[in-house]
């Protein structure tokens, strides 16, 4: 079977994603696994499908990881091998070991999938609830912007003619506008240093951790971004023990696919505890960050050896907590930032009318 060509990247089919290095989206990790759960239980081999996959996705990126997935198995490596050179999350490369050791690569895959679609919709419900305020607040900026350039600067050449002193207001804004015609562009050149020294720390170990540090602990994001860490593991707790998996294995697969270098502490402190002999609830409640059911189900599933049901449960349970909170957000952003930008507004058109009103006067 002939090699699947890698694209060539070019000026035009660079993606940001290949710019920033950034791994595959839960949706094209769903798309992927789900193709591949179907074609693979139509009986067709690994290396036969991965062609087949490829020719049905238009996305140049996982064309290009593909490829080399399709590369590394006619040169006789297992799909796991394969999968794990790639750029793939490390939970699909460990459960296909799983899968080709049992013989359930199609099982394995859909659940995959299953995993992938539901965390995508999480993810889609918070940017969703943020979309509407965030155009907003931009547009409100927009306005202001175009205020203080455009229009006030009138108003100041013909009261600086009548010899009249602007209101507070207008000097406020116009002082803002002489700002941003002065140094806009020094602002916008530091925003961007910051933000790609930012960028670059955040892809460095000390940056994993300390950001991952602010997750777990701003008050603003800790109380949403936990219940997100609860959901995550017990997703990836039911899908690796319902695979078969041992819970150690379970959890250093847990370990990678968590994406928080200052919580894989713990997690390292529970893969410890597991190793001496602990179970595995026993281990959890040294963890402050588990929620009280899980720790209470664990126990449970423990005792009647049902642990993969018993995170099914907690992360339905999860997930539909996740999504009556991202619903509550959304109700009480938008109404915030409405009226944020009748505060912006109401001050934009008080520094116009005054001074319109106090040349009314003087005429």
């Amino acid at each position: 079977m002939p090699m699947l060509p890698i694209p060539r990247p070019n000026i035009l089919n660079l993606d940001l994603a290949d710019l920033l290095d950034i791994s595959p989206s839960h949706r094209d990790l769903s798309l992927v696994c789900r193709s591949l759960s179907f074609i693979l239980k139509a009986g067709v081999k690994p290396h036969q499908a991965i062609p087949i996959l490829s020719a049905r996705i238009k996305n140049k990126r996982l064309q290009t990881i593909l490829a080399n997935i399709h590369k590394h198995l006619l040169k006789g490596d297992s799909l796991y091998a394969a999968i794990n050179s790639s750029p793939f999350p490390k939970l699909i490369a460990g459960l296909c070991h799983v899968g080709e050791l049992t013989g359930r690569l199609p099982d394995v895959f859909s659940n995959l999938a299953d995993y992938y679609e539901k965390s995508d919709k999480s993810r889609g419900a918070m940017t969703g609830a943020l979309i509407y305020p965030a155009i907003v607040a931009i547009a409100a900026f927009a306005v202001m912007i175009m205020s203080v350039i455009v229009v006030l600067p009138g108003y100041s050449s013909i009261f600086a003619a009548e010899g009249i002193i602007l209101p507070l207001p207008t000097r406020i804004l116009m002082s803002f506008g002489d700002f941003i015609t002065d140094y806009g562009h020094l602002v916008i050149i530091a925003l961007a240093i910051l933000l790609l020294g930012l960028f670059s720390f955040s892809k460095t170990k000390k940056g994993l951790y300390f950001f991952g540090y602010l997750k777990a602990h701003l008050p603003i994001i800790r109380r949403l971004y936990l219940k997100i860490f609860n959901l995550r593991f017990c997703q990836g707790m039911a899908m690796t023990t319902s695979a078969g998996l041992t819970i150690v294995v379970s959890m250093g697969i847990m370990r990678g696919m968590l994406g928080n270098e200052y919580l894989n502490e713990y997690m390292e402190q529970i893969i410890k505890k597991l190793a001496e002999g602990d179970e595995l609830s026993d281990a959890l409640r040294e963890v402050k960050f588990f929620d009280p059911l899980i720790l209470s189900m664990t126990k449970i599933g423990e005792n009647t050896n049902s642990l993969d049901e018993t995170f099914e449960q907690c992360s339905s349970y999860f997930q539909a907590d996740l999504e009556r909170d991202t619903l509550v957000i959304g109700r009480l952003v938008e109404p915030a930032v409405t009226l944020l930008l009748g505060i912006v507004t109401a001050f934009i058109m008080l520094s116009i009318i005054l001074p319109t009103f106090q040349l009314v006067n003087v005429y």
